[in-house]
């Protein structure tokens, strides 16, 4: 083990050497050139349309809302199923819902990510996104992400003096640091904290993720507001069919939800596996998937490869513990969906689990082992499903509505505008 860690140290070294720079070369490349066309296509856009638009009064129980996003609507991940229900529920309120994402435009995806792509620079991009954004004549546009449509809009509304706001869904710095190593990371800082700096407010999936960022002086502390996601707590349920392919893993089954990667830190979930009683479930893929099905798959341990609805639902209903090994995620949606079917959590005691375990519903521990053996033992199903519950959509967007017409009202306010 002392080895296998020892080579990935040289291995991160050696790739923040030789691949930090030309990759941070293309980053300069890139920011350039939507910051060009952002200038001289995107803002004369926005100057036409807002002339050419009729003026209308704001009615707050109606208002005009644009969500970005950089995932691809293919993609299986929290952010993506964040961004329909916040569509779905702020509709269900009456709003006005548009949406920019990845998928209008021409897109490439990350090297050993195929689920991850972003959308290339270009004219016709930042000329698409300024037309939408004029056109629809937004009251509120958040950005979700950092990548390429969200920088785009950042720069274009920075430009242009419309407010936004934005959330932060990614600890983008703590994969940065996983593949390329501390001093990349600390880049990829200055670059979030630019992002985030002229946002009307910071929104983030939990508490303890707020706090770190007013800690780390990236965000101050009266912009930043947490908003817990929600959970559909009628798909996620202990009620149904099992999954066949687990029914006869010996008890109990440990089960793992989630992309196949070293940033996700499943090794640290596989390597327990001989220390473990009974069985192991992995749902998922990713760039470590060959490696590890190849290293740990057997008869005690199962790769299912990625599971959507039904599928996936009956995967949580059949296992007994679920295991959250990721120390970089900023809430962890698995967490709340395995709860929702009954299953205590075994999870590290860091940004997101700390937000989320509660006694009865698993066990935070700095030994995975010892979180996953408590777990087991102390987690109670009724008590996991009574605390998934209280994590409502419809309560996240009536949230994020409130927290953006405070910020609508101190803007109405400061330049004598009226609303119905």
């Amino acid at each position: 083990m002392a080895g296998l860690l020892s080579s990935i140290r040289i291995k991160k070294w050696l790739l923040g050497i030789f691949v930090g720079p030309p990759v941070y070369g293309l980053f300069l490349a890139n920011f350039f050139l939507i910051s060009l066309w952002a200038i001289t296509v995107g803002l004369p856009v926005m100057a036409f349309y807002s002339i050419v638009r009729k003026r209308r009064i704001v009615n707050p129980k109606k208002l005009r809302i644009v969500l970005v996003t950089d995932t691809s609507q293919q993609n299986i991940c929290g952010v993506l199923r964040k961004f329909h229900e916040l569509q779905s529920k702020l509709r269900a309120r009456g709003h006005v819902v548009t949406t920019i994402h990845t998928n209008q435009f021409i897109s490439f995806t990350l090297p050993r990510y195929s689920e991850v792509s972003l959308a290339v620079p270009s004219p016709y991009m930042l000329f698409t996104i300024a037309r939408n954004i004029a056109k629809f004549d937004a009251d509120i546009i958040n950005v979700m992400t950092e990548g390429n449509a969200g920088l785009a809009v950042r720069i274009l509304c920075s430009l242009y003096g419309q407010p936004y706001s934005t959330m932060w869904c990614t600890r983008m710095d703590l994969y940065v640091r996983e593949f390329v190593g501390r001093f990349w990371a600390a880049m990829s800082i200055f670059y979030l904290r630019w992002f985030h700096k002229n946002s009307v407010v910071v929104i983030t999936p939990s508490p303890s993720m707020g706090k770190e960022l007013v800690r780390q002086g990236i965000v101050s502390q009266d912009l930043c507001r947490p908003i817990l996601n929600g959970c559909n707590t009628e798909e996620f349920s202990p009620e149904g069919e099992l999954c066949d392919e687990m029914k006869d893993l010996p008890r109990p089954i440990w089960l793992y939800v989630g992309r196949v990667s070293h940033e996700k830190n499943i090794g640290a979930f596989l390597n327990l596996l001989e220390k473990l009683p009974g069985s192991a479930a992995i749902v998922g893929k990713g760039p470590y998937f060959d490696e590890a099905v190849e290293q740990y798959a057997s008869p005690r341990c199962k790769f299912l490869g990625w599971r959507q609805g039904e599928e996936l639902h009956s995967t949580y209903r059949t296992a007994d513990v679920f295991v959250f090994p990721s120390r970089t995620d900023t809430f962890g949606q698995v967490i709340i969906e395995a709860m929702a079917s009954g299953l205590p959590v075994a999870a590290y005691p860091v940004t997101g689990p700390i937000d989320l375990v509660v006694p009865g519903t698993g066990a935070t521990d700095g030994s995975l082992l010892d979180a996953c053996l408590r777990a087991h033992k102390d987690g109670k199903k009724k008590q996991c499903i009574a605390h998934a519950k209280t994590f409502n959509w419809q309560t996240m967007a009536d949230r994020f509505l409130e927290v953006h017409i405070e910020q609508l009202h101190e803007r109405w306010e400061a330049h004598g505008q009226h609303t119905d």
